[in-house]
C-alpha cells in the first residue's frame, strides 16, 4: 500500500479520538449586604449547549460573633440544580431559550427554571422556582440573574419577602 494512503487511513482512524468536546464553565457571585444575602451561579456548556446549572445562596439572619470574635453567619440556604439528562427534569430547547421543568414528586416540586443564552452570557429566570422546596425558612432565590461571559460578578434582581410584605410607612 502506498505511503500516502497509510497516512490518510491513519488520520481517519485517529481523527475521531483527537476531537475533544468543547467544555466551558462560567460562574459569578453576588452579595446584597442590605438583605444579608450572598450567592453564586455556575453554568457548564458542552459543544454550545448548556449541560448543568448550579445556583446557591445564603441569607444571614444574624451578624452575631462567637467567643473568638468570628462571625457566626447563621441563616438559611437556597440551592437550585439542573443537569441535562436528570430523570426528574424535562429540558426543552427552543433556540436560545431552555426551559427546565422539575417533576412534581421531586425535591423541586414542579418548579420551572428558564435560561436564555445571550451573546455575552446567560439570563436565568428563577421566578417560577418554588422557594419552599429549595430554601430554608425566609431565604429566597433571586427572581432573575444575569451571568456574563466576561465578568465574575452577577447582576441579580431579588424580591425580598421579608421587606416587601409590610412596606414601612414614614411618620411625617
Amino acid at each position: 500500500m502506498p505511503k500516502h494512503l497509510w497516512i490518510l487511513l491513519l488520520a481517519g482512524i485517529i481523527q475521531p479520538f483527537a476531537v475533544a468536546a468543547d467544555l466551558s464553565e462560567y460562574s459569578c457571585e453576588y452579595e446584597f449586604k442590605r438583605y444579608g444575602m450572598a450567592g453564586g451561579t455556575n453554568v457548564t456548556v458542552k459543544d454550545g449547549k448548556i449541560q448543568k446549572i448550579e445556583h446557591y445562596n445564603h441569607q444571614h439572619v444574624t451578624n452575631e460573633v462567637d467567643a473568638n470574635g468570628y462571625p457566626l453567619r447563621l441563616g438559611f440556604n437556597c440551592s437550585v440544580y439542573a443537569t441535562r439528562g436528570d430523570k426528574e427534569q424535562v429540558w426543552r430547547d427552543d433556540g436560545r431559550v431552555i426551559t427546565i421543568e422539575y417533576a412534581k414528586d421531586s425535591l423541586m416540586d414542579g418548579s420551572i427554571l428558564s435560561v436564555t443564552q445571550t451573546t455575552p452570557g446567560f439570563l436565568i429566570d428563577m421566578s417560577k422556582v418554588r422557594h419552599a422546596s429549595v430554601c430554608g425558612a425566609n431565604a429566597e432565590t433571586p427572581i432573575r440573574l444575569y451571568l456574563s461571559n466576561t465578568s465574575k460578578r452577577c447582576q441579580v434582581r431579588i424580591k425580598s419577602y421579608l421587606y416587601d410584605l409590610a412596606p414601612v410607612k414614614r411618620a411625617d
